[in-house]
């Protein structure tokens, strides 16, 4: 899994994305999860060669790095700064589509770590 860090799609400071894992992470048919923030679709269509995605969905999507195929995903697309990805399960899917949104990535692995860092927990 990417542990959480600060990085931000194409090394742009100023954008913060967060991915979120909202199904179990491990093995699995399908892993689903949560990209918000501002750029979210922009970057989005931009993993997706540049397709334009409208509103709602769900849109099946082929994810590349380069020429090369990461996953076909479903995505669902709340408003422009939320979206839902339906990826395959794998963890090295999961692992190489997390890598290419960037952004922070939080895994369900890491909520016990970050609920322990606030106060009275």
């Amino acid at each position: 899994m990417v542990p959480p860090g600060d990085a931000s799609p194409g090394g742009d400071a100023g954008a913060r994305l967060r991915l979120r894992e909202l199904s179990a992470p491990g093995v699995g048919a399908l892993s689903i999860m949560e990209l918000t923030g501002e750029g979210a679709q922009a970057r989005l269509e931009a993993l997706s060669g540049g397709r334009s995605l409208v509103g709602g969905g769900p849109h099946l999507v082929t994810l590349k790095r380069g020429a090369d195929t990461l996953d076909e995903a479903l995505v669902v697309i709340h408003d422009p700064g939320h979206l839902e990805l339906h990826l395959h399960g794998s963890p090295a899917v999961v692992e190489a589509v997390a890598r290419e949104l960037g952004g922070i990535h939080l895994a369900m692995e890491f909520l016990p770590i970050l609920l322990r860092s606030l106060p009275n927990h």
